[in-house]
């Protein structure tokens, strides 16, 4: 599977109405431990749909740690590794008015089994030329550009559809899910990337990623959704209904919020992801197992956090999660950078990736409560595509930065600035707070979420 939006991770009926009352937020019971963490696996389609992805992600970090690893290693340049970054997310920030606009008018689950087919396509054919001798580093650049693509229409509906399978009350803990099969993927591919990459090659590898595509789609076949809501506008132009978004947005300081810190977030800190091959062969001079392991460890430190989240995010407002897990995220990138061994960046990659999923999840959590149904696909197609213009962005400046100055004096100066983002967001009274009000107009009133018992 493509790689997802900030968890991404990272979603044909509408999604439960988002403006319930306070009466009925106030009948949910407020839940916590570890039941409740994984809650939204009751519902089977959802659980369908969460399985099919984790075993689907797998195989694409299998690839994502296969592709830097190749092309460090035929070209010692950690720019390129940038420029390969930067190709496989940018379509998506310009792709992005498109795919919120099928996401809005089409059946979602449509949607995904079109790109999901498509995207599995594009990486039985990455396999084919690669055991064919025939994929030179442009090659792997165009051919991850071309998925690139694909994943731009894909994301709003990926991200619009886990919505659809949960009841509203559990909708929190089904955000926070999908980013932890996103996180374990994260975890479980970079890991077994590397032992394959020692033992077998790079190619089986790919072949692996191909053929995991065939679980998420066998999930999207099994899921059967009833009440099947259509949108009626009679608007259909893509430009128009995403300037729309945009108005909507700009009249939300949530929402204006969310954008700017998930765009500080992929630009500054998301981009270590990408230079963990150079850490590996540079700085601390191990082999592709190790390698593995070392990029496993982000998505390891993820699963940790979701299960925090999923434990105490009903129960603690989202504004407060976010401030404090941005000043240990950056704090965690600040270590990695400057470890003195692999262990050392080990564990604070670890602890990075915990902080990174209680931020991006519970950023994707407040749009998501924010947005009213009728323009949920293109509101969400406008926060993803600024993750995914600003993360190729970061991922191509600091790859340039690196080839400069270095590893750690490139990842230790960004992280530093997304320090100083993080204290100014936390001292700024109010702020943060902004993320825990949740109002949207809909039939012409505006409908304010009471911060009951489910945020």
């Amino acid at each position: 599977m493509a790689a997802r939006a900030p968890d991404a991770a990272a979603s044909p009926v509408d999604a439960p109405a988002l403006d319930a009352t306070a009466t009925e937020r106030a009948a949910a019971p407020r839940e916590r431990g570890l039941a409740h963490a994984v809650v939204a696996l009751r519902s089977p389609s959802f659980a369908r749909f969460w399985t099919g992805a984790l075993l689907s992600n797998c195989g694409t970090w299998m690839q994502n740690v296969t592709i830097p690893y190749v092309l460090y290693q035929r070209t010692h340049s950690a720019a390129l590794i940038g420029v390969a970054g930067f190709a496989q997310f940018i379509p998506a920030m310009f792709l992005g008015p498109v795919g919120g606009w099928a996401a809005d008018h089409y059946p979602r689950r449509s949607v995904l089994l079109v790109t999901q087919s498509i995207m599995g396509a594009l990486a039985v054919l990455l396999w084919a030329l690669y055991v064919a001798d025939l994929a030179p580093a442009w090659v792997l650049i165009a051919l991850v550009f071309l998925g690139g693509v694909v994943a731009g229409v894909n994301i709003p509906s990926w991200q619009s559809f886990v919505v659809e399978l949960v009841p509203r009350e559990r909708l929190l803990n089904a955000v926070t899910l999908n980013s932890a099969q996103f996180n374990a993927a994260r975890a479980i591919g970079p890991a077994l990337g590397g032992a394959v990459l020692a033992r077998f090659g790079p190619s089986w590898a790919f072949l692996i990623n191909a053929l995991s595509y065939g679980a998420v789609l066998v999930a999207l076949a099994g899921i059967r959704i009833d009440h099947v809501v259509h949108n009626e506008r009679r608007d259909h132009q893509v430009l128009s209904q995403f300037r729309e978004s945009l108005d909507y947005t700009r009249r939300h300081r949530g929402m204006v919020l969310a954008v700017c810190l998930v765009a500080a977030v992929a630009f500054l800190v998301n981009p270590v992801v990408q230079l963990v091959p150079v850490f590996a062969d540079d700085v601390f001079h191990v082999g592709a197992s190790t390698y593995g392991l070392l990029a496993a460890t982000f998505g390891g430190g993820a699963v940790v956090g979701a299960v925090v989240l999923g434990s105490l995010g009903s129960i603690t407002r989202r504004g407060r999660l976010v401030g404090g897990a941005m000043l240990v995220y950056g704090a965690a990138v600040v270590g990695f950078g400057a470890a003195a061994n692999v262990v050392i960046a080990a564990a604070a990659a670890a602890v990075a990736g915990a902080a990174m999923l209680i931020t991006v999840a519970n950023l994707n959590t407040s749009v998501q409560l924010l947005v009213p149904d009728a323009l949920r696909g293109r509101l969400i197609a406008l926060y993803i595509m600024t993750f995914t213009g600003a993360y190729p962005i970061g991922s191509l400046v600091q790859g340039a930065l690196t080839d400069v100055v270095g590893p750690r004096a490139t990842v230790i100066g960004a992280a530093a600035v997304f320090l100083a983002v993080s204290v100014a967001v936390n001292v700024t009274p109010g702020l943060l707070s902004s993320l825990d009000e949740h109002r949207h107009t809909r039939r012409g009133r505006i409908a304010a979420v009471d911060e009951g018992a489910v945020p």
